[in-house]
């Protein structure tokens, strides 16, 4: 059975629901595809090379990069590329990663058959089709992460496929980034206990008690502050033209509660990113407010759906690893302005949740869940 473009509500009012056919705004997002891609093939000369860092970058490892080494991102990286023979100049790649990535957002925000969409899921597939142009269309260290992130949505049906694909994360964490053992801690803590979560305030106090249990837990068996990863790479870039939004230790204590507190004003920070609104420039703005309407829609999101009792896992598994990346992100992060990019692989998993949730079968998210809220 083909499937019917979504409406788009606009509001609520007293005379009813205010749609738009959604017919114009998906044509629209179609040929915008399009075009991001033929963007992405000559992205070298179009986008500045502040965001080709890491493109860069990794070139450099390629030559001498032969073998993994485990915890060397950047090698490891630079070995994948050239175990299928990318350049840094293949313009094909880059086509081919931007369409790639457009492809799982649609993918993503079509597989639950919404029967409505709304303003905020509109927002963000707009921005997550260009954010992923911008970021992952080049060589790139979030290309790998975002193929993770494609492993897991079609295993997260499936228990005993989550299982496995918890195997490939951990493998990636002991090769790449350490860090994602954090991640695949916090993503169990969530699925275990994010039922007894019935509101967004429940969420967030579930979310900063797992951030606690990580300070304590580095502090017991490595020694040392966990935030001192984030303090040694800022230590470099201090009086940089690119360090307005680095992410400074708020509280200089050296204890675990001090790190588990500083910690969690990073991770609130995100949630209302006025520190990238304070930085000025529009680039910074326009990722405040991606940022700002994403985790309101995860929350949002959340509520409904513990509120309605959706039985529908893969939905929950995709909020659970959302979540869980974003809260570690406030461990490790070394700054406000890379944030979003680092999300960029996880954008479609949470489209798939919010858009999963806007079913026929379901009342209308954006507007019974506040009242619900309030009423809790």
């Amino acid at each position: 059975m083909a499937m019917q473009i979504p409406p788009i509500i606009l509001s609520r009012n007293q005379a009813g629901l205010d749609v738009v056919d959604g017919r114009v705004f998906f044509l629209f997002l179609l040929f915008y595809g399009v075009f991001l891609i033929f963007i992405a093939y000559f992205g070298e000369n179009i986008l500045p090379s502040k965001y080709l860092y890491d493109s860069y970058n990794i070139s450099t490892f390629m030559p001498q990069a032969t073998n993994i080494i485990p915890k060397d991102s950047y090698n490891n990286t630079a070995y994948l590329y050239n175990l299928i023979n990318v350049r840094l100049e293949d313009r094909w790649y880059r086509a081919f990663a931007a369409t790639l990535y457009i492809l799982f957002v649609w993918v993503a925000i079509f597989v639950g058959r919404p029967q409505y969409f709304t303003r905020s899921a509109s927002l963000i597939t707009f921005a997550a089709m260009t954010a992923g142009m911008v970021y992952l269309a080049q060589l790139s260290k979030e290309f790998w992460v975002f193929l993770l992130m494609v492993l897991f949505f079609f295993c997260s049906v499936n228990r005993w496929l989550l299982a496995l694909w918890t195997l490939v994360a951990l493998l990636y964490a002991y090769n790449f980034r350490g860090y994602w053992y954090l991640i695949i801690y916090m993503f169990i803590w969530l699925e275990l206990m994010g039922h007894r979560a019935r509101t967004p305030f429940q969420m967030i106090l579930l979310i900063v008690a797992g951030l606690l249990v990580i300070t304590i837990a580095h502090e017991i068996f490595n020694g040392g502050s966990i935030l001192k990863h984030r303090e040694g790479v800022n230590a470099f870039r201090e009086g940089s033209a690119d360090a307005q939004t680095l992410i400074k230790t708020t509280i200089p204590i050296k204890n675990p509660i001090a790190d588990w507190l500083n910690c969690c004003i990073v991770w609130f920070q995100m949630l209302i990113p006025y520190r990238l609104i304070m930085a000025g420039a529009i680039q910074h703005i326009i990722s405040a407010i991606i940022m700002f309407t994403l985790f309101r829609m995860m929350f949002i999101g959340h509520a409904s759906f513990q509120r309605q009792a959706i039985q529908d896992f893969r939905l929950y598994h995709c909020f659970t690893i959302f979540m869980a990346f974003t809260s570690v992100q406030s461990v490790f992060e070394p700054d406000y302005g890379s944030m979003l990019k680092h999300m960029v692989p996880l954008i479609p998993l949470a489209l798939a949740f919010a858009t999963g949730l806007y079913r026929s079968d379901h009342t209308l998210l954006e507007d019974t869940t506040r009242e619900y809220i309030r009423r809790t």
